[in-house]
Parts: structure tokens; sequence; C-alpha cells
């Protein structure tokens, strides 16, 4: 008695493979054969089993007869002895049965028991009268749904995948082939269509949709003559194309070296040369050229429907050399007296090959056709065979490399398809039943008569990881670039929960389709047009501002405003973004600061208003505003409409001291000074908006001068009485101007509450100063408030208020900071998101302080903590410029002291040719001292005027931390 059994049990317990006596590796699933090699049962369970207690028990089972069994008399013991040990070993028979299972004894004798095990095979499942599955493979998990799922020459394989209802995803479109269009049907001869393997809970057949489709084949380059590429193949993995591919490689390897890549080097030249062409614009009339129309048509249908808008030059390019003998190639329009835009390119004779672009732009098809010859012998070049092969659903229609047609053209040859007849039949349940009966049946049939198509297709449930991580990246998303996303910290950590055992993975190695960047970049832009409709720009802007009140409460609106008009002709946009709460912060602050930032957003300026908060010891930012242009009308509308926004949520305006303070020493419930910078743009439009601000209020007089109505004063008078220059951005001016330091003490000296002698200083400035020190000068004064918002006795801000403000706009710069570490150069609306962010975080900590006492960091925010770590940096940064200024002197000592070496030795020289002298005797030793004593005196002269202008450099050095002198001539011991 003769029957094989082959068990398959990769998934088993590593206990079960050691006691299996056979590879389990290389085994296939369970089929009964008689002696002539034919299956006896159609159906045998796959359950997975401990097949060394199934062998003993079969040995003792066949020992018990003591006369020799009939085959089909073993076939049927073995199959109920099969089935008892199934039953008690299988790992899953105590769990829930398939829907196969369900119905399987109404139309076999043979049970079906799949496990939750994947996957699990099942051989010559019959399906109906007519057909049969050579193989039925159930699969229970969606992450292994095959990539190249196998057929059958003849007949049908069958998967079985269950599949989650809420998230349903057809299998077939996680294959690696490319399926074509085919058809969807929903009933046969006008009933349902159903499917044996797909019942409900109660055993009942479910309504299905039938999808079928054929395979399309790959596509590749017409001079492609690899065997391999045609090789038929029922089932394949993505092995097998890493194998073909590196025999292509090895192949390409074997033919590379030096004049390979010389001759491609000169190849991909000439190809882009027949592509572009000249690229100027039309002015003459062409000459004919190689086919130039039909060449001309196929780059246009290599374009994919591109056009392009600007008309060029379709001159023929030609190969010639100057008149120094250098080779270049130029447009035959080109000429260098008067049409010198065409296009030109000299040619370095070791970069290319000169003599096959002389031949190929000169038309010369002998020479042409030698120099390809020999490259193709040397297995490269245009006439070599070419190892193109892409999948048919890439947009690619050409091959990337040229080729030599029949025709004699030199151009990209069109891709062809390889057709294929293999087909699928997808067979899943209608909508309504997909609960009872969470299963599909595809079937695949036919050979694939084409080599494996690479695997380009992204697995479904990965795809819409990928869709989730787009999703929780929020404001990230409007900037995300494939770079970006490979970077980002969500991405690391999707890739790890995927590969933990994997160090350093990477996205291609979660699925190799993700290596691709362009790849990843048309999900990146499905994913932003998704979620950004309109686009990150202004448009962008528009619908965020226009959707935020669906999306977040009215206490939690931060767009609150878009302003577009015009200003000579000049568009202007604004955008306001301020919380309420911070909304009423502002109108409760007493020293503000604003402070424009350049960098941050692409096309828009970005100012920024805020305030240190005395009572939690931190900053805060009121308001950001964005606005593309710097001119005074633009921030005055910006100014006059964040006022509108503090009125609606509190429900009055912001109040100002020099407005609405009934005296000199009133100064609760209103802002008593702005910090800022000299930007006229800004600081002028703060002074006409507070024009704007007083027509608004009623007729008073002004506190400063008592006989003048505030709506009187200029744009200038009132900034003399709020607005304050920031001390850091006057002395970073101040330390670029070109004048010496004596003066640039003097422009700082200015900044202070009281100066002894103003005008003095100023003189000061303008006579030391040369034209720089006046251009300074000028400026303040001209600016008609700069010098009064740098001393106090200028201005008409109370001692008080200017003792307790703030001298810099520090805060702003460091929010400046703060925020850019969440990225520069943003599109606008992720700098509007990512300042939201910022701005909710800032408040959120103030919140915390106030209502918890918990800072974001253990100090304290005293002041003193403040005053110390300043002085650390000061007292650090002033000993680094000293220690600075002492190598300064300690260098310059060096050289003093190799001059004065070099002084004394040409002196000694001298002083020994002297003395030498009165002991010549003959003429010729005469006249050969005379000389020696000329140069060495001459030495000592070049000697003498080096050190001199040395020492005259010292009065230029910097005095350094006094630990280092600079020497001078009372230093010389003379001797």
């Amino acid at each position: 008695m003769n029957i094989s059994l082959l068990v398959n049990s990769d998934t088993a317990a590593t206990s079960m493979r050691a006691r299996t006596p056979f590879p389990t590796s290389q085994h296939r699933p369970p089929i009964l054969l008689s002696p002539q090699r034919r299956p006896l049962a159609p159906l045998v369970s796959t359950d997975y089993v401990d097949v060394a207690a199934l062998s003993r028990n079969v040995d003792n089972h066949f020992a018990a007869y003591n006369t020799p069994l009939s085959p089909r008399t073993a076939i049927r013991e073995f199959h109920a002895l099969l089935s008892r040990t199934s039953s008690s070993t299988s790992l899953s028979s105590t769990s829930r049965t398939s829907p196969a299972s369900s119905h399987s004894s109404s139309s076999s004798s043979h049970s079906h028991s799949f496990s939750n095990m994947t996957p699990q095979v099942t051989f010559s499942v019959p399906i109906n009268r007519q057909t049969f599955f050579s193989k039925l493979i159930r699969v229970d998990d969606e992450s292994d749904v095959p990539e190249y799922p196998e057929t059958h020459a003849t007949n049908a394989v069958g998967y079985l995948h269950r599949l989650d209802p809420d998230d349903w995803l057809a299998p077939v479109h996680d294959n690696a082939y490319s399926w074509g269009a085919g058809g969807v049907n929903k009933t046969a001869k006008g009933k349902p269509i159903t499917h044996k393997l797909l019942v409900d809970d109660a055993g009942n057949h479910v309504p299905c949709r039938v999808t079928h489709r054929t395979c399309q084949g790959i596509k590749t380059c017409k001079f492609n003559d690899s065997p391999a590429v045609r090789a038929p193949h029922i089932s394949a993995s993505s092995n097998d194309v890493s194998i073909r591919l590196a025999a292509e490689r090895e192949a390409r390897l074997a033919n590379s070296g030096p004049n390979a890549e010389f001759f491609q080097r000169t190849e991909g030249l000439i190809m882009s040369l027949v592509r572009l062409g000249c690229h100027d614009s039309v002015l003459e009339s062409n000459s004919a050229n190689l086919d130039s129309d039909g060449l001309r048509a196929h780059h246009r249908f290599l374009q994919r429907g591109y056009v392009d808008k600007t008309e060029r030059c379709t001159g023929k390019i030609k190969f010639s050399t100057d008149s120094e003998d250098r080779s270049l190639l130029h447009c035959e329009h080109y000429n260098t007296l008067n049409n010198r835009s065409h296009y030109v390119q000299y040619i370095d004779d070791g970069f290319y090959d000169c003599d096959y672009l002389e031949a190929f732009f000169s038309d010369d098809s002998e020479a042409t056709r030698t120099i390809e010859e020999a490259a193709c012998n040397n297995g490269h070049g245009p006439l070599a065979s070419c190892t193109t092969v892409t999948n048919t659903t890439s947009r690619r229609r050409h091959c990337p490399y040229p080729h030599r047609h029949d025709d004699g053209t030199f151009k990209q040859a069109l891709l062809t398809q390889i057709e294929c007849t293999a087909q699928f039949r997808l067979y899943e349940p209608l909508e309504e039943y997909r609960k009872t009966c969470p299963y599909v049946v595809v079937s695949y049939s036919g050979e694939h008569t084409h080599a494996p198509p690479l695997p380009l297709t992204t697995p479904q449930r990965i795809r819409s990881e990928i869709f989730e991580i787009f999703a929780k990246m929020g404001e990230d998303l409007a900037d995300l670039t494939p770079r970006r996303f490979l970077r980002h910290a969500i991405t690391r950590t999707y890739i790890c929960s995927k590969l933990p055992n994997m160090r350093h993975a990477t996205l291609g190695d979660v699925h190799p389709s993700l290596a691709n960047r362009e790849h990843l970049a048309m999900y990146i832009c499905q994913a932003k047009a998704r979620i950004y409709p309109q686009g990150s720009g202004w448009q962008g802007a528009l619908y965020l501002y226009k959707e935020e009140p669906e999306m977040y409460l009215i206490g939690a609106r931060y767009i609150r405003s878009i302003i577009e008009f015009a200003l000579n002709d000049t568009p202007i946009k604004i955008i306001v973004c301020m919380s309420p709460e911070a909304s009423r912060r502002l109108k409760n602050a007493q020293h503000i600061q604003s402070d424009t930032s350049y960098k941050r957003i692409v096309g828009f300026n970005e100012l920024v208003i805020g305030h240190w908060n005395t009572d939690a010891h931190t900053s805060l930012v009121f308001c950001r505003i964005y606005i593309n242009s710097e001119t005074a009308e633009a921030h005055r509308a910006a100014f006059n409409e964040v006022d509108r926004i503090v009125g609606l949520d509190t429900g009055s305006g912001l109040r100002w001291r020099h407005l609405d303070a009934r005296s000199l020493t009133d100064f609760v419930g209103m802002i008593l000074e702005i910090t800022g910078d000299q930007g006229g743009g800004q600081s002028k439009g703060f002074g006409l908006y507070f024009i704007d601000a007083a027509a608004r209020r009623p007729p008073q007089y002004d506190l400063h001068e008592p006989l003048r109505l505030i709506t009187s004063l200029t744009i200038y008078e009132h900034l003399h009485r709020i607005f304050r220059l920031c001390t850091t951005h006057a002395k970073r001016n101040i330390r670029k101007s070109k004048v010496s330091e004596s003066v640039r003490n003097d422009m700082r000296s200015l900044m202070c509450v009281r100066h002894p002698d103003w005008d003095g200083t100023i003189r000061r400035i303008c006579e030391a100063g040369g034209q720089a020190g006046r251009d300074w000068v000028f400026d303040k004064e001209n600016s008609q408030y700069v010098f009064q918002a740098m001393c106090w006795e200028k201005s008409k801000i109370p001692l008080d208020v200017w003792r307790s403000g703030e001298r810099d706009d520090n805060l702003i710069e460091s929010s400046h900071f703060d925020v850019n570490q969440d990225g520069r150069y943003c599109s606008l609306v992720s700098g509007i998101e990512k300042g939201r962010r910022f701005d909710m975080l800032k408040l959120q900590s103030v919140k915390s302080i106030e209502e918890v006492n918990i800072r974001p960091s253990y100090k304290t925010g005293h002041p003193s903590e403040n005053q110390t770590r300043s002085l650390k940096r000061r007292e650090n940064t002033r000993h680094k410029t000293l220690d600075s200024e002492d190598k300064k002197i300690e260098s310059y000592n060096a050289h003093f002291e190799d001059a004065k070496r070099k002084w004394f030795n040409a002196r000694r020289t001298l002083y020994d040719r002297q003395q030498k002298h009165p002991n010549a005797r003959t003429a010729i030793q005469i006249q050969n001292s005379t000389k020696s004593i000329e140069t060495a005196r001459k030495t000592l002269d070049q000697a003498a005027r080096n050190w001199k202008a040395l020492v005259d450099t010292a009065t230029t050095l910097p005095r350094g931390s006094g630990k280092r002198r600079a020497f001078t001539f009372t230093d010389v011991h003379w001797g």
C-alpha cells in the first residue's frame, strides 16, 4: 500500500515543525494520490496537524489489519483517521466556521474546515458540476493579500478573503498586475448571482456582484529582445523580479567602463539637443533638418499633451570650431555680432566625445554608424539591445534611452505592450449583505505571457495608513514635501510600528513602491487637495476663513478678518489672526511691542503684537497680522481692523493713554506705550491709526498741549506721545555704520533719559562721522519721530511710563525665533496654522500659571532671574569680544617683533659689509663690495619702511582687555 501524504505546516508551532519528518518550506498542501499518481479524493482538509502523531496513528491503524486492503478501502480508512486526528489537533477546531463549511455537507461528503491561520490551501475544490478550483487559498489577514496571486494554465486558482465590512477594500487592487477595464455583473439570466463559498450566518447564499477583468501585460521597449521579458508564468514573487533585475544589472556592469560612461554622456547631450533644439524665440527661417517635422511631432506625443506656450527656434544644431580651434555646438542662426541669443555651447574634449558630436551634427552617417557600431560591440549605445520594462499602468510612453531606428532616426522608442490573456473574477456580496458575509472570492485563470511586473502598486491598506498619517500632520501638511514626510516624526513612528525589529528602517522597507518620492508626492498632492481644496495660498486662506466657524467654537476663532483692497493700483491683502481671549488681554495690557518678520511666510510680512505679562512673568502674543505691503496706509487699515475686532470681543475698542486718560497720571486700563523699530510703514501706520481713533472719540483737549484738540495732532505728534524706539534695532544699525568707534559711542549715547549735550553730540557725529555720520543724523531728523523715540527728554511720554516700559522688542524677536523653529518660507495657510498652534500654546501656558501656578519651566520668572541670565550673556559676549581684540594685539606684536628682527639683521649686515670694504684690494673686489653694501642699505631701508608702516597701524587696534599692549618704538632696546 503506497499512499503519499504532504502536509503544509509552515505556520504551525515551532515544536510541531520540529517533529515534521521533512522540510516544511518545500512541501505542498495535503493531497492523496493513487499508485498511478492520480488524485482520488477531490477534497482533503488542510487543517494543521501534528504530522509525527498522525504518522504513528496511521502505522498503528493499518497494522491492525491482518489482510492487505484494497486501495479504495485504504483511502476511506485514511480519510476517517485524518478526520479524527484533524478534529483533535487542529488549532482552530473550536473557532468559528467559515461560510464554506456551513453548506459543504449538502454538496459534498467531505467537509471544509478553515482555521484562522493564513494561508490555508485546499486542492481540487469543486464550485459546480463543470468547474472547480485547482487550488483554494484562504486569507484571513488583509496584510497577507498576495501581490502576485497564483493562477493556472487551464483551470482557476481561487482565493477566499475575509474583509472588514466597514472598510471594504477589494484585494485585486493590491495586485502588481495591471488589469483592464472589464465589466461588472449582478445578475445572470435574470437571477441574482451567487457563489458556493459565499453564504451568510444561516448558510444561505448571498447575492453577489461579479467583476471580471483581463491582465494588460507589461510594456517594454521594442528593442528589448530578452527572452526573460516574454517568459510565461503562473506564479511569481518579488524575488523573481529582483533576480531578473540583478541579471540585467550584472550584464550592464560587465559592459560598463570609462569608455561606456564617456560615450553615454555624449549620447545624453545629443538626445537633449535633439529633443530641445535651440530653444530660442523664432526669428528666422530654418533650413531643412533631419525629418524635423516628424521628430517634433514625435516629441510632442511624448510630452503627453503638454504644449509650450512660447514658440521656439527650430534651427538646426551644428558642430564647428572657432578661430582658436575650440569645438562648439551652436544653432545655425547663432551669430557672435547680432544674434547671440541662440544656442551655443563650447565643448570640452575631455568631457564629451567630439568625434561623435561632429559626425552626428554634421550628418556624416557613415562615421556615425561606425562609432555607434563600435559602442554596440561593447554592449552600449543606440544600436545595443535594451532592457527597459515597466508596468502597463505606468504613464511612461517612451524608452528613456535613445535608439537608432530602422529609418535611421535617432530618437526614443515608444514602449510596446506585451498582451496577456490571464483573467480574474471577483465575487463580492452586495453592500447590504457584507455584515453577514464578510468574504470575497477571487478566481485567477490563464497563464501570464510575460515577465512578472514591478511592484509599483502600493497595497490599499498601506495607502490608507499613509493617508491617515497625512490627516494627523495638521498644519505640516500644507507645506509637506516627500523629503519632509520621510523625516517627519509621525512617519518614523509609523515605520517603527510596522517594522519593530529592523533598525534604521525606511518607508521603502514597508513597501518598495514607497521608495519612489514622486509616488509619495502624488499621495501628498491628493491629501492636500482633500484637506485644502483651494490650495495653501491666498485662496486657501479665504477658504479656511469661511470654514473656520464650522471647525471651531465661537470662542476659539483665530482668523478674524481678511481684507483686500487696491492702493494706487496695487492689491493690498491683510489677514488678522487673534483669538477672543487674546483680544481681552490686549485691551488690558499697558506696554506692548510690535515687530515684523519677513522670512516666515512667502509673499507676506508677519506683524506681531505682544507684551511681557508682568504677573505671570512670561511673554504673550496678542495678534498676528499677515500683510503683503510695507506702506503706512496698509498698516493703518490693519490696526483699525484690530481695534474693531477688540471692540467686538470686549464691547469697546482699545484705549490709549494720550487719547483716553483724564490726566497725566492716569495709567489704569489703557495702553501706555508702544515699543517698535524704525520701520516707516509700521510706525507711521500707527500714527495714521491714532488720527482715525481720535476722530472716533468725542472732542477733547490734549494732555500735553491743553490748548489743542487731539484731533489736531499730526501723525508724528501722536507718536511722540506713545511710541518708543527699540534700542536693540537701533544699536544693530549703529554697529553697521561706517564710522569710527568713538562716533558710534556718541550715537549710542543719544538713547537715554536725559542727555547733557545733545546738540554738541549731534554736531560731533556730523563732523567726525563724515558722510556716513551726516546721513545717519539726516535719516533720524527727517523721520520726525525717531529722536523723540530715543530720548525721553525729547518725547512726551511720562517719565514713570518710560522707566516702567521695555526699551527693546526682544520679546517679539524671541517669539519670531520660536515660531520659526516650525519652518520658514511657509505657504500662507501653513504659516497661519503654525502661528495658531504657537499662540494657543503660549496662551495655555499663561492660563496654567494663573490657574494652577504651573510654569513651563522650573524657573519662577522673577525679574532677578532674567537679569542674571542677561548679565551672564552680556558678560560672556563682552569677554569674547575682548579675547578677540587681545588676539589681534598679540598678532600685531608678533608682526612687530618680526619687523624689528628684520631691521636689526639688515643693519648688522650693512655694518659687517662696511667693515670688510677697506680690505678689498683689487678692482673687482672693490666693485663687489660696493654692490653688496648698496644691496644691504636698500634692504635696511625697506625693513625700516615696513616697520614704520606696521607701527602706524597700532592706532587702529582695539584696546582689548588691557592684559595685552601693542608694542611701540619705545619698547625697543636699541643696544
